[in-house]
């Protein structure tokens, strides 16, 4: 048979936030990977700026030993580090529409009030 549909307002209003609740768990569990990729950034950057430091400063100049591996390796590191800029970007902005579109799924809470749940909703 079929659930009895509940008619109680205060009930109604705990289920709708049991839901918003479940769905920004799983939302945050979703995120998850975002940290990873934040910390492979940053290590990275550092790693970039440990070798663009010294050619910028003139500590390195052109011809001496060392010079091109230095270029080489800040070539390779910038390429390293827009990929992962565009991997979290990408990321972060597709969680973050997906969990709104979601939110917004569910409709408005029973009884007119606004929720925690939903108070950035609109700021997109």
């Amino acid at each position: 048979m079929t659930e009895a549909l509940v008619t109680d307002p205060k009930e109604q209003t705990e289920a709708w936030d049991r839901q918003c609740r479940k769905l920004f768990l799983k939302y945050a569990v979703m995120s998850f990977p975002c940290f990873p990729l934040g910390v492979a950034f940053s290590v990275t950057l550092l790693w970039f700026l440990d070798l663009v430091i010294p050619l910028m400063s003139g500590e390195l100049a052109y011809g001496q030993v060392g010079y091109y591996e230095y270029q080489e390796g800040k070539d390779v590191l910038l390429v390293i580090l827009a990929v992962l800029l565009v991997l979290n970007v990408a990321l972060i902005a597709l969680l973050h529409v997906s969990y709104k579109k979601r939110l917004r799924a569910l409709g408005p809470r029973p009884g007119g009030l606004p929720g925690k749940w939903k108070r950035g909703l609109y700021s997109l």
